[in-house]
């Protein structure tokens, strides 16, 4: 059930923003090169016991830092020799993984 939502959003989604399935996977691929060190920084700083540590997120802390940063850099991705905003793109590839929905989140306005 979750993969047929997920599927239909990622449909419209590429519906709005004029784009292919093989547009939004180079897109993804692109996103992935660029932000995937800070992906993982943020990531290893997570407490094991605290599956909701982002929702209470000190902005004045490395990890704070790090999303700032990852979020900066999600709207300056690189792919076809233009910066490009995937703010739109990275919450819901994000929100793919039940994991990330908490980092998610951060994007849905960004």
């Amino acid at each position: 059930m979750l993969d047929t939502i997920t599927n239909q959003v990622r449909q419209e989604l590429r519906h709005e923003l004029h784009i292919t399935l093989e547009q939004e996977d180079e897109m993804h691929q692109a996103w992935h090169l660029h932000c995937d060190e800070t992906i993982n920084n943020l990531k290893n700083l997570q407490p094991e016991d605290d599956p909701y540590w982002l929702v209470n997120l000190n902005y004045d802390s490395e990890a704070g830092w790090l999303l700032m940063d990852l979020i900066d850099m999600t709207k300056k991705v690189p792919y076809k020799d233009k910066l490009v905003n995937m703010t739109t793109q990275a919450f819901m590839w994000l929100t793919q993984n039940p994991k990330d929905i908490n980092l998610a989140t951060y994007f849905r306005y960004a």
